[in-house]
């Protein structure tokens, strides 16, 4: 039986004078409160109720024991009004992980935001490559790309996002332009260091038309994906990566190419596009 519902039965009881009264408007029969009363009763051992056939009384414990229910329950009352008024407006610490990447780009001016909302919530921003346990490392929120393990977690899905394989201009003179997803196996295609499976990258097309390529390793292990974006001149390689990420503003200025894209002027792969890689987000 529930000892809170019991307490609040027994302190009903003291106050209205009789089970009848104690169970008016909480949808029991006074029967049920009777229950209760005798199942605190059993439990300590000893009367908290003197009762008669025409009237009941407290007993000298069960004053004592009276008193203490209602500070119990007013104590419950408290706890639960404090947490539907932080349900109500978020305040508080919040700790986020993400990839540094989209850390040091899209999530400062979304920060931003969400706090100017939110005056009463800090956010503590965890910027790792690598995968943290969010128990063991006390951690809130994680944001992460990719297939979601068998997990516990409350997962919610974001934006896809759109990837581009690109490469600075510089390394498309000197080794050639691939024409199709099929050619990259040839070229010296860069992963970055957190990386856990073989270097793969998943092309999709319409109908039946998907390549699925098995990559050199370009062997240069980048502890994050951004460097290679902000600077693709210094670029030796082939990258994958996010159209929502610093690409964009390399192509901006010719200094990027977006190998495949209409948009780059170059023949697209047979209307192809990448949709799985190490990319920005993993």
């Amino acid at each position: 039986m529930d000892r809170v519902a019991a307490m609040e039965s027994f302190v009903r009881t003291v106050e209205r004078g009789s089970f009848a009264a104690a169970a008016a408007g909480r949808g029991l029969s006074a029967t049920m409160v009777g229950n209760h009363v005798r199942f605190l009763e059993a439990r300590l051992g000893t009367l908290l109720l003197n009762r008669t056939t025409r009237r009941q009384g407290v007993t000298e414990f069960g004053r004592s024991y009276y008193e203490r229910c209602r500070a119990i329950l007013a104590e419950i009352e408290a706890a639960e009004t404090a947490a539907e008024a932080v349900q109500a407006v978020p305040r508080g610490l919040l700790r986020v992980t993400a990839p540094v990447a989209l850390g040091t780009t899209v999530l400062p001016s979304l920060l931003a935001s969400y706090l100017g909302r939110h005056p009463e919530v800090r956010v503590d921003l965890v910027l790792q490559d690598h995968r943290l346990d969010l128990v063991a490392d006390e951690l809130d929120v994680a944001i992460r790309a990719g297939a979601l393990p068998d997990s516990s977690l409350v997962a919610r899905a974001l934006p896809p996002l759109q990837l581009v394989v690109c490469a600075a201009p510089a390394y498309l003179a000197a080794h050639g332009t691939p024409v199709s997803p099929a050619e990259l196996t040839a070229h010296n295609c860069l992963d970055f260091a957190h990386a856990t499976e073989p270097l793969l990258w998943r092309f999709e097309g319409e109908g039946d038309n998907a390549a699925l390529v098995h990559l050199v390793d370009g062997g240069r292990a980048d502890p994050s994906p951004g460097p290679l974006c902000d600077d693709p001149v210094a670029t030796d390689g082939l990258r994958a990566s996010c159209q929502q990420h610093p690409v964009q503003d390399g192509h901006a200025d010719g200094s990027l190419g977006l190998l495949g894209s209409k948009a780059a002027g170059s023949q697209p792969w047979s209307d192809q596009r990448l949709v799985a890689a190490h990319c920005c987000f993993y």
